[in-house]
């Protein structure tokens, strides 16, 4: 559960450090205003309890950590910078809401129904469910990584390189990539900056590709 956390926690930074870089270089007081109130929501949804970060309660832990000379005050909060705290708001509730039921496995994910939630509840989902992926893929490909002593370890090799391409094959059409007689291929519904391949399993593969081609090569030299 504390790496479900973790990411919910890392797709609300997320949101916010776009926020901040959507935000002109030249507004500094903006800046340093975000900076601020990301700090204190964070720390507030990030405790082992987790508390809710309303308007007051943000107000009342900004001005202990920064002055009341320093940091925004309510009209400022909800007139300039509402998006944050409501960006907090949302992992809350989703720490929340994990916390208040029993583990889902991870199999059972796939069939969540998310056409249900909220706007930002299902972004927070996808994303949960997209870096679960990811870690999957790039722990099957780390299992890969492993050094030839011998035949005896080929085969384990073999293995973990097949775990990591099943996780890959398996995400495909949930990625919005499409697959025809032609290619596999980007479609309008495959998000941009979407990860094609975890980079260590594609080095690993290549690097197996590359062992083998010289192993036939060698082959065909011996018994030519």
């Amino acid at each position: 559960m504390t790496s479900r956390i973790a990411d919910i926690i890392k797709v609300a930074d997320k949101k916010c450090l776009a926020l901040t870089e959507q935000e002109p270089e030249a507004n500094t007081i903006s800046h340093r205003n975000m900076r601020m109130l990301w700090t204190i929501c964070q720390g507030l949804v990030g405790r082992p309890k987790p508390l809710k970060p309303t308007v007051p309660l943000i107000i009342e832990e900004g001005i202990a950590k920064y002055g009341e000379d320093v940091f925004p005050m309510t009209s400022t909060i909800y007139n300039d910078y509402p998006d944050i705290p409501r960006i907090w708001r949302e992992a809350y509730v989703s720490i929340r809401n994990m916390q208040s039921v029993d583990p889902m496995a991870r199999k059972d994910l796939d069939k969540v129904d998310t056409s249900i939630m909220s706007e930002g509840d299902r972004y927070n989902f996808l994303e949960i469910r997209r870096l679960l992926e990811e870690t999957e893929q790039q722990n099957a490909a780390m299992r890969a990584i492993v050094r030839r002593k011998g035949p005896d370890e080929e085969s384990p090799r073999l293995d973990a390189i097949v775990d990591g391409l099943n996780i890959w094959v398996a995400r495909m059409d949930r990625l919005g990539f499409g697959l025809d007689e032609v290619s596999l291929h980007v479609t309008g519904r495959t998000r941009p900056g979407t990860i094609i391949m975890d980079a260590d399993l594609f080095k690993d593969i290549k690097n197996f590709v590359d062992e083998q081609l010289q192993a036939r090569k060698l082959r065909r030299s011996t018994d030519g």
